[in-house]
C-alpha cells in the first residue's frame, strides 16, 4: 500500500460530490479560486446556537455535539477564517499554542489565518469549546465513475435511507474487486457490524455518516475461547466491535466523512462494542475520517503489523466510560500522527492484553504530531503488559491540551520495558480527575513482575505544575526501573536540573536518574 500523501490543486475533481454550485467546469479538471471547500453538513447533524463560521469568503456548517462544537471543512492553501458569536468573546486562547496562530479579536468576532492540516482549540472562559479542522484534500480521491469504485447506494434499498441495510452493506463490501473502494456518498447509512476484507478501501466522501446501529444485539459477541471469557481486563474486555478488518491485508479507512459508533446509547444498553477494530492484519491505513461516538475503546490495533492512523479527527463521547482513544496491543510498526483525540478515556495506550489469545511483543510504535485532550493519561505504555518485551516506543512532538496525567508507564504483568522514549511533547493543563500527575510510572504485581529500562524524557514541557507529585517507582531489586534520563524538562517555563525541582518523587528501586541540561 502506498501511505504517502501529496497535494495538487488541479486534481481536486473529487469536488463535484459536494454539490458545489460556483466551479469552473470540471472537464478540464480546474478548481475553484477559493481555497476553501465546504463540507456538507452529515444527515441529522445539529446546528450550533452559538458560534457561526466562514472561510474563504464561504459560510461553514457549524455542528452542536455533545458538550462541544465542531467545523470541519476542506483547505487547499492559507486561508482567513471567521467565528462570530452572540455574546463577547472576552479571553481567548487558541491551541495548540506552539502553533502561535495569528488572530483578531473584535468583541463578537474572531479573525484567525488557517493553514491545510491545522487542528486547533477556541477556548474562552465560560464558553463551550469551539473545534476547527482545515483538512487537507486528497488528489486522487476516489469517484463513483472511476474503474473499480462501487457506490454503496446501488446496494441499497432507497426506501429504507436512514434505516438499518447490514446485511446490504456489507454485501456491498463483499463485492469490491480487489484493489477497490467502496464509496459512500453524503448521506446517512446505518449498520450493525461490519467487516471489511483484504485489497480494499472505504472511503467515506465529505457529507457521508455511516452509523451505527443503536441496537446491542447488531453487534454479536466472539469468544476466542472459554478462557478468553474468563480473562482479566483488556483480555476479554470487548469482542464486539462497529468496524472490523480482521485477517486482512492492504486496507485503507479514508475519505472526510464520520464514522459514528453511537456509543452512548449502545453503552447504556450494556454492550461495550468498540468503534474500530484491526485484528491480525498487516498494511491498514486510517485517515482523514471523524471518529466519533464509540461506545467503549474507539481504535483497537490487535496483533497487526504496519498500521498507519494519520490525521483523523476523534470525538469521544467523554460521559462514556472507557472511551480510549487509539491502543495498539500486541502490535508492531504503527504509526499514529498528526491526529485530534478528544477522550474521555487514555488517548494513547500501548499494550499487550492477550486479547482473544493473540499475545506477542510489541516493537516499533511512534505516536507523533498529535493534539490530545482527555480525562485521564494521554501518554501511556500499559496497564496491561502480557507479552515479554515492549520497546522502541516513541511520543514525539504531541501537543496534549488537558490531561489528567502526561506520561504514564504502568507495568503490572510481568514484561521488559526497553527503550521507551517521550520527546518534544507539550502538557498544556491538567485536568482535575483522579491523579492529577505531570508523570506516573510504577511496576506492580498482577499476572507477573517485570521492569522497566533506558527511558528517555527530553525537552518535554509542562505549562503548569500539576497538583499532585509526579511518581516513579520500581518493585524490588530484581524488578526496577534502571536508567532514567531527563534532558530539558521544563515546569511553567523553568528547567529543572533535579526531581526535586521537577515535583518529581523517586521512591523506591529506581535507579542511575540523571537529569541534564543545555542551555
Amino acid at each position: 500500500m502506498n501511505i504517502g500523501r501529496g497535494f495538487s490543486t488541479t486534481a481536486l475533481i473529487f469536488i463535484a460530490s459536494f454539490g458545489a454550485k460556483d466551479e469552473r467546469a470540471l472537464g478540464d479538471r480546474s478548481v475553484s479560486s477559493s481555497p476553501v471547500i465546504p463540507f456538507p453538513a452529515i444527515p441529522e447533524a445539529r446546528s450550533s446556537d452559538i458560534f457561526r463560521a466562514e472561510a474563504g469568503g464561504q459560510p461553514l456548517f457549524v455542528e452542536a455535539y455533545k458538550d462541544i462544537h465542531y467545523v470541519h471543512f476542506g483547505l487547499i492553501r492559507e486561508a482567513d477564517a471567521t467565528v462570530t458569536t452572540k455574546e463577547p468573546w472576552g479571553e481567548v486562547r487558541l491551541l495548540p499554542a506552539r502553533l502561535s496562530v495569528d488572530f483578531h479579536l473584535n468583541e463578537k468576532t474572531l479573525t484567525l489565518r488557517m493553514s491545510p492540516g491545522m487542528k486547533l482549540v477556541v477556548q474562552s472562559q465560560g464558553r463551550e469549546r469551539l473545534f476547527l479542522f482545515a483538512d487537507r484534500l486528497d488528489p486522487d480521491a476516489p469517484q463513483p465513475a472511476n474503474p473499480g469504485v462501487l457506490d454503496v447506494a446501488s446496494f441499497l434499498e432507497p426506501s429504507f435511507q436512514g434505516k438499518r441495510q447490514t446485511d446490504q452493506i456489507q454485501r456491498a463490501i463483499d463485492q469490491v474487486p480487489k484493489g477497490g473502494t467502496l464509496w459512500m456518498g453524503p448521506g446517512l447509512y446505518r449498520s450493525g457490524t461490519l467487516q471489511l476484507k483484504s485489497h480494499m478501501t472505504l472511503y467515506l466522501a465529505p457529507g457521508a455518516r455511516l452509523q451505527g446501529s443503536c441496537e446491542p444485539d447488531d453487534y454479536p459477541l466472539f469468544w476466542a475461547s472459554e478462557e478468553a471469557r474468563k480473562g482479566n481486563n483488556g483480555e476479554r474486555f470487548s469482542f464486539s466491535q462497529f468496524l472490523l478488518v480482521d485477517g486482512a491485508k492492504n486496507v485503507r479507512i479514508a475519505g472526510h466523512g464520520v464514522l459514528d459508533g453511537c456509543g452512548s446509547k449502545v453503552r447504556a444498553a450494556g454492550r461495550r462494542a468498540y468503534l474500530l477494530r484491526v485484528r491480525d492484519s498487516q498494511d491498514v491505513l486510517i485517515e482523514d475520517v471523524v471518529l466519533r461516538d464509540s461506545a467503549a475503546w474507539n481504535t483497537h490495533i490487535l496483533y497487526s503489523e504496519d498500521v498507519v492512523v494519520r490525521d483523523i479527527k476523534m470525538l469521544n463521547d467523554r460521559s462514556v466510560g472507557n472511551t480510549d482513544g487509539i491502543n495498539p496491543d500486541s502490535s508492531c510498526r504503527v504509526t499514529i500522527e498528526d491526529n485530534f483525540a478528544y477522550c474521555g478515556d487514555d488517548c494513547v495506550a500501548v499494550k499487550s492484553t492477550n486479547n482473544s489469545g493473540l499475545l506477542r511483543n510489541v516493537k516499533d510504535i511512534v505516536v507523533r504530531g498529535n493534539v490530545f485532550l482527555t480525562y485521564k493519561s494521554a501518554l501511556k505504555v500499559g496497564t496491561e503488559t502480557m507479552a515479554d518485551v515492549m520497546e522502541d516506543i516513541l511520543f514525539e512532538g504531541n501537543d496534549v491540551l488537558e490531561c489528567d496525567r502526561g506520561m504514564s508507564l504502568y507495568l503490572k504483568d510481568g514484561a521488559t520495558f526497553k527503550n521507551i522514549r517521550f520527546v518534544g511533547n507539550q502538557f498544556d493543563d491538567v485536568y482535575l480527575n483522579n491523579r492529577r500527575r505531570m508523570i506516573d510510572f510504577s511496576i506492580s504485581k498482577r499476572h507477573g513482575l517485570g521492569r522497566m529500562e533506558g527511558i528517555l524524557i527530553k525537552d518535554c514541557r509542562f505549562r503548569v505544575p500539576f497538583p499532585e507529585r509526579s511518581t516513579i517507582a520500581g518493585y524490588d531489586k530484581h524488578h526496577p526501573i534502571d536508567g532514567l534520563r531527563f534532558v530539558d524538562f521544563f515546569v511553567a517555563g523553568r528547567a529543572c536540573r533535579s526531581a526535586k525541582e521537577a515535583g518529581i518523587g523517586i521512591w523506591n528501586h529506581v535507579k542511575n536518574v540523571r537529569f541534564e541540561t543545555t542551555d
